[in-house]
């Protein structure tokens, strides 16, 4: 999956997620809602065996709201995780059975070979 727009963004999602609402990106839009909705980026970490490689943006909804954005350096507080989940951490930490590559800026794209039976994720924008 290849997309110019989030990773987690109304018209990628419905690829492996499930939400009422296309906003529902990461928990923090979240707020307010019951029913045990979850958000889309935690389902993207979590719920989806189908997609093995996934480039675009959205970076900041697997970061906490604690996180540095580790290409800017910026916090975008107000839109980060308040789960303290840093998705991109338990992503890979999860993939490492699979050898994910971390790829999460142009440099890093470079010294990759994706296979099928790897997952791969490039978030290469905060939003």
């Amino acid at each position: 999956m290849v997309t110019t727009e989030t990773i987690t963004g109304g018209d990628t999602a419905p690829l492996y997620a499930e939400s009422p609402n296309r906003s529902w990106e990461g928990d923090a839009n979240l707020e307010g809602v019951e029913g045990g909705c979850v958000d889309v980026a935690k389902q993207f970490v979590f719920n989806n065996p189908n997609i093995k490689v996934a480039f675009g943006g959205g970076r900041t909804f697997f970061l906490t709201n604690t996180t540095l954005d580790p290409e800017d350096g910026k916090k975008y507080a107000i839109l980060r995780r308040r789960d303290k989940l840093d998705l991109i951490k338990i992503f890979f930490k999860l993939a490492v059975t699979v050898k994910a590559p971390q790829i999460l800026n142009r440099e890093s794209t470079s010294a990759i070979n994706i296979s099928p039976s790897k997952k791969t994720i490039g978030l290469f924008s905060p939003f």
